[in-house]
């Protein structure tokens, strides 16, 4: 069992061994079309992609083994989520899957250049960073930056148009949703049966959408934040990275032609597991161009309520650091910075005054409020 999350290499492991007559995809579920091959072409092993969605097919392979004395290994790929269920339908019993781990960065810029973009050093970082330790999403975000303009490949539109195109045009609208669903909760995600409720979709049926998106890398099943489980053992699903969150979440909620209304919002918003997530992922569909309402960033701002979701406020511009000096002064030392670059007609006097009794701090790198208009 080979375990890893989409676009950490999985696929690509396999293709290598078939590539090297190591084995043979099963690309069938006819259970005896798939005896009549092995029978005949006698591979040392089988390989199940996406194994998760093929648990019967992964309990037909082992009966069969069983039944005619055939001598060959099944490898089944899968999401780290899935791997207690394929486990049990491998019998596996004490053995150790081989999972993947996300790869350094020195690696990850390795990759970069070997798909064919040399640099220039500051795209390579940001593509980089994006990736986020995923071999599969750097080799997206590299081609499209070779394919594409380079400023327009890194933004979320254009990997979300890459993305769409390997959907069938009827099942579209359903993809697109789905990852805007996973992409209101941020970094941490919601769980997948309770986007599934929402969009009024079954869960198999959300799964095979999701296989089909998965190989470049912008779904991940347990997000690395810290691990969270829910009372009924799902983990949460996340879309990476944030350009390609903000990007759904304003095209289907908050575009001219909305896909999906404010109420299925608001009920996935309730299903979200932290609303610091949410609130920075709605302010980035702001940020690209959304129609999203004041009150509404507003009410999430304070639904998160902590001290890093009023700086990204802020930093989005002068009528948000208004609102915030207004309704909140106690947190002006904290926002200090933020709303001076937002806003600094109207905060330099309140700094000129904060300074008046503010502490002396000679330390380079403080807030102290002379320091701010000085820097």
């Amino acid at each position: 069992m080979i375990v890893g999350q989409p676009g950490s290499g999985k696929t690509y492991i396999l293709y290598q061994l078939a590539a090297q007559d190591h084995g043979l995809f099963v690309v069938s579920e006819e259970q005896t079309a798939i005896a009549n091959a092995i029978r005949e072409q006698q591979p040392p092993a089988v390989f199940v992609d996406d194994a998760g969605g093929e648990l019967r097919l992964i309990a037909n392979l082992v009966h069969l083994r069983r039944t005619t004395d055939a001598d060959f290994s099944i490898v089944a790929a899968c999401w780290p989520g899935d791997k207690d269920h394929v486990a049990h339908q491998l019998v596996l019993g004490d053995a150790k899957p081989r999972c993947l781990r996300p790869l350094i960065r020195d690696q990850i810029v390795k990759v970069v250049k070997q798909a064919g973009l040399e640099g220039p050093n500051e795209l390579v970082r940001h593509i980089v960073d994006q990736a986020d330790g995923l071999p599969g999403l750097a080799v997206t975000l590299a081609r499209l930056c070779l394919e594409e303009s380079m400023g327009e490949a890194l933004r979320g539109d254009t990997l979300k148009r890459d993305l769409l195109r390997f959907i069938k045009p009827e099942q579209k609208e359903d993809a697109e949703s789905i990852l805007a669903g996973f992409s209101v909760g941020g970094e941490m995600g919601i769980g997948m049966s309770k986007v599934a409720d929402v969009l009024g979709l079954r869960p198999l049926e959300m799964k095979k959408i999701l296989t089909q998106l998965a190989a470049g890398g912008v779904i991940a099943d347990n997000p690395r934040m810290r691990s969270y489980q829910s009372s009924s053992n799902e983990r949460p699903i996340s879309v990476q990275p944030a350009t390609l969150r903000y990007a759904l979440v304003r095209d289907v909620f908050f575009g001219k032609t909305a896909l999906l209304s404010e109420e299925i919002l608001d009920e996935l918003i309730d299903q979200a597991h932290s609303s610091a997530d949410v609130a920075e992922t709605v302010m980035g569909a702001y940020v690209y161009g959304g129609d999203v309402s004041e009150m509404l960033l507003q009410n999430l701002v304070e639904k998160a309520g902590d001290l890093e979701t009023y700086k990204r406020y802020v930093a989005i511009g002068r009528r948000q650091t208004l609102w915030t000096l207004q309704h909140h002064p106690d947190i002006f030392s904290t926002v200090g910075e933020y709303a001076f670059r937002s806003a600094p007609v109207e905060v330099i006097p309140l700094l000129l005054e904060a300074a008046v009794t503010a502490p002396r701090i000679f330390h380079q790198g403080d807030s102290e409020p002379l320091r701010l208009i000085r820097r």
